[in-house]
């Protein structure tokens, strides 16, 4: 068995020299691995890691149906409010800025989508009133998530401005992530189940694990059709046809 480093959240920076002279993977989870100057950019897939598993999603995280239609594009609520408190705004100054920046529908649970009108830096400068240096780190946020769906189809060459997820999207995306110089490239087993349109329409927002909650979900999901039904399906073509195209 060869070990696979989770080097993941808060990595301190001795972690990726000492996997490279130790010989051990770590992982590099599609959505967050960005080109951070100006408004991000998704990582090509020759800039990954060679000693490295490049994956969509994870055990922790949303799906990436689930990622692309409720969360890209957005911020952390929790996040957005501890930064503003950093400042010594108020309760209702906080709010009046959500209310401000965010949309208030299509949020997800804890999450704020970017309103459109917020198109450059400038326009929050205006609305916190402060330089640049005062509020950098909510310009970070803004320049990782703004516009995040339209960049990502833009990097995977998808013609189309979609809110939803498609078998043609999600097959763009294994693409994609099977192209990457990574070492590995191993998906959980949904990520693949997708290209199949009645399993993605009916199981796109489930999840493995919701880290920091209690609930029966966590760790009880189940593959949606049986051993037997999973040798017969069509998407078996389609995944060694990708498999093959990729030279893995």
């Amino acid at each position: 068995m060869l070990p696979c480093a989770e080097d993941l959240g808060t990595v301190p920076d001795c972690s990726d020299p000492t996997l490279r002279d130790f010989g051990i993977t770590g992982m590099n989870v599609q959505r967050w691995e960005k080109k951070w100057a100006g408004f991000s950019t998704f990582l090509p897939p020759e800039d990954y890691r060679e000693n490295s598993n490049a994956v969509i999603s994870t055990h922790d995280s949303s799906s990436f149906p689930d990622w692309f239609e409720r969360e890209a594009g957005t911020v952390d609520k929790a996040a957005f409010t501890a930064i503003c408190e950093s400042k010594g705004l108020s309760a209702a100054r906080i709010d009046k800025l959500t209310a401000e920046l965010f949309e208030t529908l299509n949020s997800k649970e804890n999450m704020l989508r970017w309103k459109p009108e917020i198109s450059n830096v400038y326009v929050l400068l205006e609305k916190f009133n402060a330089d640049y240096s005062e509020i950098q780190d909510v310009i970070n946020l803004y320049l990782s998530s703004y516009n995040e769906r339209k960049v990502f189809l833009k990097y995977l060459g998808h013609n189309s401005n979609t809110l939803s997820t498609s078998p043609s999207l999600v097959r763009k995306n294994l693409a994609k992530i099977l192209d990457t110089d990574s070492i590995f490239s191993i998906q959980l087993l949904m990520e693949y189940l997708f290209l199949d349109k009645k399993i993605l329409n009916k199981h796109k927002y489930s999840r493995i694990n919701s880290p920091g909650t209690i609930s029966g979900n966590n760790w009880s999901s189940v593959i949606p059709c049986s051993l037997n039904e999973l040798i017969k399906s069509e998407i078996n073509i389609q995944v060694k046809k990708l498999v093959e195209e990729s030279k893995r």
